[in-house]
């Protein structure tokens, strides 16, 4: 839940957020990264996925990428609802750690697998593969360019594809001394200390490319150790509503 590409603006007052996450995420991955909360999160944004587009997800078809996959904990809980999933990081270990579990639990590559990449949006990317669904949860507030990172996954989406963002919600409580905690502990892998506006992911969206489908708010959880709530927005890939030329 925290890898994307590198680009100069990845690097803010000579800070590199993405080798930051990058060293952050590899120990993580060896220090206990399945803790309850986290597998509990998982849980209900799954949940909270079928709910919202259950028509998104079917295990005969759909193929979807798991952006910032980390070790894998949203796969595990969307791998029995679709056709089968690429997870993508920047975290080696994190990365070691999926497909070693998926391993452990009789499953293969053809349904789940998991690779280390910095994603550019360049042709031949991922051997050129094309996905109904892309989820990015709790991975956007991490991303120094969130409009290029956006615009990257939309690259990858079929037409009529649909990329939904899961992260934290600004609720505009326009003081820093609300997380003290966040700014110190996680200030060299969290760019957006606030989470983000509707109205930024919404203009966020619309920078990519996607038309924005929804946004509505999943649930409140415990994240970066205070408590916050996580929206979902849908962005669907534009060339499918294109006027058919039959």
């Amino acid at each position: 839940m925290h890898s994307h590409h590198q680009s100069p603006s990845d690097i803010q007052h000579g800070h590199d957020y993405v080798s930051a996450n990058e060293a952050y995420f590899d120990s993580d991955a060896l220090n206990n990264a399945e803790k309850p909360r986290r597998v509990e999160l998982a849980r209900r944004v799954c949940n909270g996925l079928r709910k919202a587009y259950p028509e998104l997800l079917d295990e005969d078809t759909t193929e979807l990428m798991d952006f910032a996959c980390g070790i894998g904990l949203m796969s595990r809980e969307l791998c029995p609802y679709v056709k089968s999933i690429v997870g993508v990081d920047v975290s080696q270990n994190a990365v070691d750690a999926y497909n070693a579990r998926v391993n452990q639990q009789g499953l293969t590559p053809e349904d789940m697998n998991a690779v280390r990449v910095l994603l550019k949006g360049e042709e031949g990317e991922l051997g050129g593969k094309m996905f109904d669904v892309i989820i990015s949860v709790a991975s956007h507030h991490h991303l120094p360019d969130i409009d290029a990172t956006s615009r990257i996954l939309d690259n990858f989406l079929k037409p009529g594809g649909s990329l939904l963002i899961v992260d934290i919600l600004n609720e505009n409580l326009g003081s820093s001394s609300q997380q003290p905690e966040l700014l110190e502990k996680y200030k060299d892998i969290v760019v957006h200390k606030s989470g983000f506006t509707e109205a930024e992911i919404r203009g966020n969206l619309e920078q990519a490319g996607l038309e924005t489908i929804d946004f509505q708010i999943l649930t409140t959880v415990l994240l970066h150790d205070r408590d916050v709530k996580l929206f979902l927005a849908r962005g669907i890939n534009r060339r499918a509503m294109a006027p058919s030329h039959k």
